[in-house]
C-alpha cells in the first residue's frame, strides 16, 4: 500500500490552520487560526474523527499570534476541556512555547509588589480581539478573566505539554520520532530567537512600570501571551498595494529588494519538516528564512545537493517576501506550495515571493510547480494568468476545505 498524506489547509483568514493525516494513522493539527475557523472547519473534522475512533497525535501550535493561536484558546481547549476525558477529540500532546520557555530558569521569582500585579491584571483584562476586518486599523478591545490564555488552559485541563523535550522549550537542533517512521526536525525558532523575545517584553514590562522579572506565575504567562496578540497591529512595515495592471511578465517583480523580517515574535515560531518516505513536508510557520536556511543547511548540506526537495512547503508568514528569501526559495524546490492567507491587511502573498517561485529552472523533467492556497488573494489572481503559467510551469489551486490534497509516495 502506497504512502500518502491528506493535507487541509483550513480557511483562516490571514492566519493558519492545517490538518495532516497520514496514511498509517497518524494526525496533526498545526495552527488552528480563528475562533471562526475552529468552528466552521476545524471542529466538524475533529468531531467527525473522534466518532471514528480517530485521536489527534499532535497538536502544534508554531507561535503566540492571534491568526495562529485564537482558534486553540477560544475554540479547541475551553471545549474540548479535560485531556483526559474530552468533548471533542483526545489529543496526545501539545507542542507551543509559552513564557516559561523563553529563557533558562534562574529559579522562580514573585511579583515584587501589588503594583505590579495591578498592571499585568489590567493588560490580561484588557485582551485584543484578534479577528478583525481588512477596514480595521488598530485591536479593538475587550474584558477576559484570568485562566482563558492557551498556557492558562493547558495548565488547567492538564495537556501533555512539551514532553518530547521534558517540558522544556522546543529550540533548535532538535529532531524526533513522533510515530513509528514518521520523524520531525525543528528548523526554527534558535534559543537566540526566544531570548530576543523575552528581551523585548522585558523591556515592555519596564515601560508599564512592572519590576519584576523570570516571573513564570500563570498571571505573567497571560499578560505576556495577550501582549503579543496586541503587538501584532504594529508592524514594522506598511502594507504592500497590489498594482491595477499586470507587468508583461513575472520577471519584473524579482527586482524588488529583499529585507529579512525582524520581528521578535516571528522569530519565536515553531518551523519544522515531517518526513516519513518520500514524503518530506517543509512547515514554515511565520519564521524568518535565515534560521531555517542555516537549519536545512545542518541537516542536508553535507550529504543532499541543492535545491532540497520537498513533497510540500508551507510559505513561512503567508507568504510575505520578508519571511522568503531569494535565498531560501532557491535552496528548496517543491511540486506543491502551500499558501495559507486571504490577502488582509497586508496584501499576502507578497508579489516577489510568487516571482521567485515559478520563474525558477525546473528541478525535475515535466515538472509543474502548483500554487495551492485557501483562498483566490489580489497577488494570487496577478499571477493567474494562461500565458504565465504556461510559459513558467505552474498551476493555481484554490483548496476545498471538505477535500484535502493528497500526497503520495
Amino acid at each position: 500500500m502506497a504512502t500518502f498524506i491528506e493535507i487541509y489547509l483550513l480557511p483562516a483568514r490571514n492566519g493558519d490552520c492545517l490538518l495532516l493525516q497520514y496514511s498509517t494513522g497518524v494526525r496533526l493539527l498545526v495552527d488552528a487560526g480563528y475562533k471562526s475557523t475552529y468552528t466552521k472547519y476545524l471542529k466538524p473534522r475533529l468531531l467527525q474523527w473522534a466518532r471514528q475512533g480517530r485521536t489527534l497525535d499532535y497538536c502544534i501550535i508554531t507561535h503566540i499570534d492571534a491568526d495562529h493561536i485564537e482558534g486553540a484558546y477560544k475554540g479547541l481547549l475551553p471545549e474540548n476541556q479535560a485531556a483526559g476525558s474530552p468533548q471533542v477529540i483526545y489529543i496526545n500532546q501539545v507542542w507551543h512555547n509559552g513564557y516559561r520557555h523563553l529563557r533558562p530558569s534562574n529559579g522562580q521569582t514573585i511579583l515584587s509588589t501589588r503594583t505590579d500585579e495591578a498592571i499585568l491584571r489590567s493588560l490580561v483584562n484588557r485582551q485584543p480581539v484578534g479577528e478583525m476586518s481588512a477596514a480595521d486599523t488598530g485591536p479593538r478591545l475587550l474584558n477576559a478573566k484570568q485562566g482563558t490564555s492557551l498556557s492558562a488552559q493547558l495548565v488547567k485541563y492538564g495537556y501533555a505539554w512539551n514532553t518530547a523535550v521534558n517540558e522544556g522549550p522546543l529550540v533548535v537542533p532538535f529532531a524526533a520520532q513522533l510515530a513509528p517512521g514518521l520523524s520531525c526536525r525543528l528548523v526554527s525558532p534558535t534559543v537566540a530567537g526566544l531570548a530576543k523575545l523575552a528581551s523585548r517584553w522585558e523591556t515592555e514590562l519596564a515601560k508599564m512600570g512592572v519590576r519584576a522579572r523570570q516571573e513564570s506565575s500563570p498571571l505573567m504567562e497571560e499578560a505576556y501571551e495577550f501582549w503579543q496578540q496586541t503587538e501584532r497591529w504594529l508592524p514594522s512595515t506598511g502594507p504592500r498595494p497590489i498594482a491595477a495592471v499586470a507587468p508583461a511578465s513575472p520577471q519584473a517583480y524579482l527586482r524588488a529588494a529583499f529585507t529579512e523580517d525582524k520581528s521578535p515574535i516571528n522569530g519565536s515560531s515553531l518551523a519544522f519538516v515531517l518526513e516519513m518516505q518520500e514524503l518530506r513536508l517543509l512547515l514554515l510557520g511565520d519564521a524568518h528564512p535565515s534560521v531555517v536556511l542555516a537549519e536545512l543547511t545542518r541537516a542536508y548540506g553535507g550529504h543532499q545537493d541543492k535545491p532540497w526537495w520537498f513533497a510540500a512547503i508551507k510559505l513561512s508568514h503567508h507568504g510575505s517576501f520578508s519571511n522568503n528569501s531569494p535565498t531560501l526559495l532557491q535552496a528548496t524546490d517543491s511540486d506543491c506550495y502551500l499558501i495559507s492567507t486571504d490577502g488582509g491587511r497586508h496584501h499576502h502573498p507578497d508579489l516577489a515571493t510568487l516571482a521567485w517561485i515559478v520563474t525558477r529552472p525546473l528541478t525535475r523533467p515535466g515538472q509543474i510547480r502548483k500554487l495551492c492556497c485557501n483562498y483566490l488573494t489580489p497577488s494570487i489572481a496577478q499571477f493567474n494568468r494562461i500565458d504565465w503559467q504556461q510559459t513558467y510551469h505552474y498551476t493555481i489551486t484554490v483548496l476545498d476545505p471538505d477535500q484535502p490534497l493528497i500526497l503520495t509516495a
